[in-house]
């Protein structure tokens, strides 16, 4: 019996020794990512991933390295290994959705992301980025579809509301997108994109009045969309 315990013991200790060196070429590859040295965070995941080869945290930050280096078919990569040993980490589907949305993959990125809602449907920006993804596409009653869930989820989310007040004026759907125009301004009166926004919607309900008080506010704000409207409906 004492044989077989000493036996053991050598069998188990180099297992142990290759975990902790996967383990150290890690750390040191988190401080380099931290610090912004991505080529050398690179070559230790690298290094990590040697001595473990589903090290799975290793490829996920890898891919992290590589896109600040903008080598997105490296990221892609590992991502897709991180999905291959973990099919529920949703954070690999969203940034590998996100490198498809860059890249013009935009059916790859829809598939990703509605993978990461299935498997977090609480996670609110999930919705931000399919809806973003539906609105370069062009598919707008979806994106409006997905912004509405995320003002649902994040009551005073104005990129939602911006997006939804431009989706229903591209429609032509004025007075649904004048009701998101105005909730816009008035969570923020600083930007003077938003009283274009609303101006141009209010010339589109022919209301002429409110339309030239918000072309002048954001003409007064420095805004050159506003001198151009002014010019043409504010003389």
């Amino acid at each position: 019996m004492r044989i077989k315990i000493v036996l053991l013991l050598f069998v188990l200790l180099p297992l142990v020794s290759f975990s902790q060196v996967a383990q150290n070429y890690y750390k040191a590859a988190m401080i380099k990512l931290v610090s912004k040295r991505y080529s050398e965070a690179v070559q230790d995941f690298g290094k990590a991933i040697k001595e473990k080869p589903n090290y799975i945290d290793a490829y996920f930050n890898r891919g992290i390295a590589y896109e600040h280096l903008d080598m997105h078919e490296k990221a892609i990569r590992d991502y897709s290994k991180v999905i291959k040993i973990n099919p529920s980490m949703n954070e690999a589907y969203i940034n590998r959705a996100l490198l498809y949305r860059k890249t013009k993959k935009y059916r790859l990125a829809i598939s990703d992301l509605d993978m990461a809602i299935e498997i977090r449907p609480d996670f609110a920006f999930a919705y931000l980025y399919r809806g973003d993804t539906y609105y370069t596409m062009d598919s707008l009653d979806l994106a409006a579809k997905d912004y509405k869930q995320l003002l649902v989820m994040l009551p005073s989310y104005l990129r939602a509301y911006e997006r939804l007040a431009t989706i229903y004026y591209k429609q032509g759907s004025f007075e649904e997108a004048l009701q998101y125009a105005l909730k816009l301004c008035e969570l923020d009166s600083s930007k003077s994109d938003y009283f274009v926004l609303r101006a141009k919607i209010l010339i589109g309900l022919q209301r002429m009045e409110p339309a030239c008080k918000d072309i002048k506010h954001a003409l007064g704000m420095g805004s050159n969309e506003a001198a151009e409207l002014n010019a043409l409906y504010c003389k």
